[in-house]
């Protein structure tokens, strides 16, 4: 493939996926890093929520926690978007390198990969789990360098860098490591396969807990179906984008392998089974599925032959087709897109559709009263604005999107007043809160009004459907302070 058509391609996907950062989770990462960066330590107890205070509590995440809060310190909002880009970029290049050494061609890599990352957009955000899909990757076109050319100084290491890391940002290694157990079967022999698989775990406990993020991760292994509130945790459906690039995915595949079945070790084909149930059952798991599903697809392209017959054939004429095109027009045009969606991500950085910022800065403008109740969803920034400098919180939050943080009864009544159920006021009871932050479009915000107890602020320049509220009392003593659209000011 030309080199420049190469690089312009790349950096027409990473334009296609690179939009204004959104997460909720974010803001907490930022404040753990905050932290870690104030205290040159790691911390193994709970400090920022209020039911979980002095609670064992690992941070998991801590390299990447880091370097969030460092980028945030040091250059704001337009850092973390830059951030962003270097991250899709990474992962643009690493899914391109890997499959075009998987497939032996750099024009099926790139026409595969860009399939594997569109399908990643919906789940694409500035966390942890994005560098473990790079992670993921990696350490497939290692797993695929040792079958292939033997165990060696180099091999082992560019094969145990990335469990290490992925140990050091998220707790999922466990499907690293069954990933690159099932790949190295290839060898068909029991020893270079437990040689691997054992040097991959082993590189998992390379963190500052000495590997007790395992005794998280199963711990918490039951939190998908626990949190099935959560976005991430829910079922996949077909008007999802994402379902359908991991539909696309398998189904290329079969049509790949029933086109010449031995192209795949079935093992692997039964790993990708896996995955892609386990993508259709909770949506967090989709890119991982998708880009496993792909790089099989790109091995099945390796050992092609006539027998692809028509979709061999059609693959070779787009190639041929692309080749014939002005490609140095065609790759100005690539870059003209590219610039066209930096633009506009540098024109919004942050995207303030669910993130509280003007209902946050009305809180602290106006010193409203604490505690300060608050959804699940949104705990998280209230951490990150209620934050000391050096990370620490004077007044912890009553739930975030930290799913083992959490208290249980905090959950439950949390679930209850979200739905507007008839215990909803036991969160009220439980937290005992001057001043409610809380999603307006839901039945709790509805029920405040209508209990007469709760005044709900207007706010100067709102634009998301978040509400505030305070006690009607406070509210009475300091009308000529503040406006409500529920409560009377005579």
């Amino acid at each position: 493939m030309k080199p420049l058509l190469w690089i312009t391609f790349i950096l027409f996907v990473v334009g296609h996926i690179s939009g204004p950062v959104v997460d909720p989770d974010l803001w907490w990462h930022i404040t753990v890093g905050n932290w870690i960066l104030s205290n040159q330590a790691i911390p193994t107890e709970e400090l920022w929520n209020k039911f979980a205070l002095g609670q064992p509590w690992i941070a998991y995440s801590w390299s990447i926690e880091i370097l969030l809060a460092f980028v945030d310190g040091q250059f704001g909002d337009l850092g973390l978007a830059a951030l962003k880009l270097l991250m899709n970029i990474a992962l643009v290049v690493t899914v391109f390198v890997v499959f075009a050494r998987l497939s032996g061609s750099w024009f099926f890599g790139a026409l595969i990969g860009a399939l594997a990352v569109f399908g990643c957009v919906q789940n694409l955000t500035l966390r942890p789990q994005t560098f473990v899909w790079i992670y993921f990757v990696w350490i497939l076109g290692a797993t695929d360098n040792i079958v292939r050319n033997g165990f060696s100084k180099r091999t082992i290491l560019y094969f145990c860098l990335p469990f290490t890391l992925w140990a050091n940002a998220q707790i999922t290694t466990v499907i690293g490591i069954a990933t690159a157990f099932v790949w190295l079967c290839a060898l068909r022999k029991v020893k270079p396969v437990l040689i691997g698989t054992g040097l991959a775990f082993l590189a998992t406990l390379i963190t500052p807990y000495f590997g007790q993020e395992w005794l998280v991760f199963f711990a918490k292994s039951s939190h998908p179906m626990d949190h099935n509130i959560i976005a991430e945790f829910q079922p996949a459906h077909i008007l999802k984008f994402s379902t359908g690039f991991l539909i696309l995915a398998l189904g290329l595949l079969l049509a790949l392998l029933h086109k010449k079945p031995s192209a795949v070790y079935p093992e692997r084909v039964l790993m990708g089974g896996a995955l892609a149930i386990a993508g259709l059952t909770f949506v967090k798991f989709i890119p991982l599925a998708t880009l496993y599903l792909c790089a099989l697809v790109c091995l099945a392209w390796r050992k092609r032959d006539a027998s692809y017959g028509n979709l061999g054939e059609g693959i070779d004429r787009l190639k041929i087709l692309v080749y014939k095109l002005p490609l140095d027009a065609l790759s100005f045009i690539l870059v003209c897109f590219f610039i066209l969606d930096l633009s506009k991500l540098w024109s919004q950085p942050i995207l303030n559709n669910f993130t509280p910022t003007v209902e946050i800065d009305y809180f602290l403008e106006n010193d409203l009263p604490h505690p300060l109740l608050h959804d699940f969803g949104r705990g998280g920034y209230v951490m990150y604005r209620l934050k000391n400098s050096d990370g620490t919180i004077d007044y912890p939050v009553v739930i975030d999107g930290r799913t083992n943080v959490n208290a249980p009864e905090i959950w439950q009544a949390f679930m209850a007043a979200l739905g507007g159920k008839e215990s909803w006021r036991e969160l009220i009871d439980l937290t005992k809160p001057e001043t409610i932050l809380w999603d307006g479009n839901t039945p709790f915000s509805s029920l405040l009004i209508e209990s007469g107890e709760w005044c709900r602020l207007q706010v100067p320049g709102k634009q998301t459907g978040i509400d505030l509220f305070v006690k009607r009392d406070y509210f009475l003593t300091n009308t000529e302070k503040f406006k409500s659209d529920n409560c009377a000011t005579d």
